[in-house]
């Protein structure tokens, strides 16, 4: 069978591929991109693979219409006629032809409110679980993007947003939070926040792939927001989990660890100082 896609450009949908019957056809992919060659590897990839899908690229370039990709991804879930969906970044390479069919395959043992992504993390674990591989920001080489390998598949608290989803029906009924998730951070490990909070699980799986990116936050502006953003999920769900980890954060979620978490120069004054104070008291002997 063949593949499909469909680009989605501003209001319009447009057929790219060429589409014949879509019986057998269970996984859309949806990609959010900024860049039209960086995008177009990542289908190039995906026209490899060994099993039929569905493509929705969202374009999203200079002055696009979509401020954050909760707010995208949530535009075409009603357009997802599959029984499982995909989300990815747009710099994500499947070298092996069968990457996509081992996913699926992982998405076939998950139950419908749950989640399965490629990399994830532990609250109380400081470690990040994957196979993939991702591009070392001083040689330029891949590496392992990870500090643990994944055997099979195992239960994580949240996902690195590079490439994860579930079934279909799941996002349907839980959408991207908007208002927790304004920008480009964050939406998949809100996402596992929300699906944990209901009794549900989060899954990691050993499929491998290459991520074109350093898996670090970018410099200038976007710190900054991350910060915010994770402040304020920490925040959201402080009365269900006393301390929160993603792959690029992690922090206690009661009143001062957001604020450490959020204002790290401020605490570092004021580390710095409380320790002088100690010292002075304990040299006056006020203080053991």
């Amino acid at each position: 069978m063949e593949k499909s896609a469909r680009v989605l450009t501003g209001h319009r949908t447009q057929d790219t591929g060429h589409r014949t019957q879509d019986t057998g056809v269970v996984v859309t992919i949806v990609c959010c991109y900024n860049n039209v060659s960086v995008y177009r590897g990542f289908v190039e990839s995906l026209k490899k693979q060994s099993c039929p899908y569905k493509l929705i690229g969202i374009s999203n370039e200079e002055n696009g219409r979509f401020s954050s990709c909760s707010a995208a991804y949530n535009s075409v879930i009603n357009e997802i006629d599959t029984k499982y969906v995909i989300y990815s970044h747009q710099d994500i390479l499947l070298e092996r032809a069968d990457t996509l069919e081992n996913f699926i395959c992982y998405l076939n043992r998950i139950d419908e409110d749950d989640v399965l992504g490629v990399a994830g993390t532990l609250f109380h674990k400081p470690a990040v679980y994957t196979n993939i591989m991702h591009v070392n920001n001083i040689t330029k080489e891949l590496i392992h993007a990870g500090t643990e390998q994944v055997e099979d598949m195992m239960s994580c608290d949240t996902l690195d947003e590079c490439f994860f989803g579930g079934y279909t029906k799941h996002f349907l009924l839980h959408p991207f939070n908007e208002v927790l998730c304004p920008s480009w951070h964050l939406y998949a490990a809100e996402n596992c926040l929300q699906t944990k909070t209901r009794g549900n699980s989060v899954y990691v799986c050993d499929v491998s792939l290459i991520h074109l990116s350093s898996g670090q936050l970018p410099s200038g502006r976007f710190p900054d927001i991350f910060y915010k953003e994770f402040s304020r999920l920490c925040k959201a769900y402080a009365k269900r989990f006393p301390v929160i980890r993603t792959t690029c954060a992690y922090a206690k979620t009661n009143f001062l660890g957001r604020m450490e978490f959020a204002h790290p120069r401020l605490f570092h004054i004021y580390y710095s100082f409380r320790h002088q104070i100690g010292n002075l008291l304990r040299y006056l002997g006020l203080q053991r």
